[in-house]
């Protein structure tokens, strides 16, 4: 789970790189200033950081997820089964 988290992560932001790149390349009349280098900033590499760092810490949160589905799945099942009966 941790992988698919962090794997979002970065081809999101991949894809968004990609977007603005050609954004600024096919539109450069645009509201968007022109870049002299598309190499990220320094404040750039650091939110992509601490947003890869981020989804890695939320994917390993999964085990405390699970132990909670286990204790709260068994009452909604039974309130399924009774909508169920009084359905028939």
């Amino acid at each position: 789970m941790v992988a698919v988290g962090a794997g979002m992560a970065v081809a999101v932001m991949v894809s968004l790189y990609i977007f603005y790149t050609l954004w600024t390349l096919f539109y450069p009349e645009s509201a968007l200033a022109r870049p002299e280098k598309l190499i990220p900033t320094w404040s750039e590499w650091i939110f992509m950081g601490s947003a890869g760092a981020g989804s890695h810490g939320g994917g390993s949160g999964g085990g405390s997820g699970e132990a909670a589905a286990r204790r709260l799945l068994p009452p909604l099942n039974s309130v399924a089964d009774s909508v169920r009966r009084v359905a028939r």
